[in-house]
């Protein structure tokens, strides 16, 4: 019933008609009255279709995401591009902030000057970014402890 609804109110708010809307997604205007009516219900293939001409997701045509969680698609971003943004979309104010300076951490780590001693300078990182450098090599320091002592207990001394 959902998908029905959000079929006829994708094509009227984009003023297409149903001849036309199946011009584009390749089908009978028949097919698209029996849609938009509950008369029949589309195949994968035809959702993917209708999806790509509305540019919204199958979920939003098929009812299991409200319209505020509407997820435009652009067909210049490739499928991670897209989910990454529809989970963008799905956060607080607070947690796209996180994960904002998370991505910058992630985009500038490897750029980050390591000195001879082969410590990084974490001090232009925030708090956040020091956080994870500091859970990722607490983390580390735990699986090689882990790791050697496993070794050394399997090593028997010889005579």
């Amino acid at each position: 019933m959902i998908f029905s609804y959000r079929l006829r109110e994708l094509r009227q708010t984009n003023d297409i008609s149903q001849k036309k809307l199946a011009e584009l997604i390749e089908c009978s205007q028949s097919i698209i009255c029996d849609y938009e009516n509950g008369k029949s219900e589309p195949s994968l293939l035809m959702l993917t279709k209708l999806s790509r001409c509305f540019k919204v997701s199958i979920d939003y045509l098929v009812g299991n995401s409200s319209e505020d969680n509407l997820i435009v698609m652009n067909d210049n971003l490739n499928e991670t591009e897209n989910y990454l943004i529809g989970q963008l979309r799905q956060l607080n104010s607070e947690k796209k902030q996180e994960l904002m300076s998370y991505a910058n951490y992630l985009v500038n780590k490897d750029s980050k000057q390591i000195n001879s001693k082969n410590n990084v300078d974490i001090s232009d990182l925030s708090d956040l970014e020091k956080a994870e450098v500091i859970g990722f090599i607490n983390g580390f320091k735990k699986e090689s402890f882990t790791h050697n002592h496993n070794i050394n207990k399997n090593i028997k001394v010889g005579k």
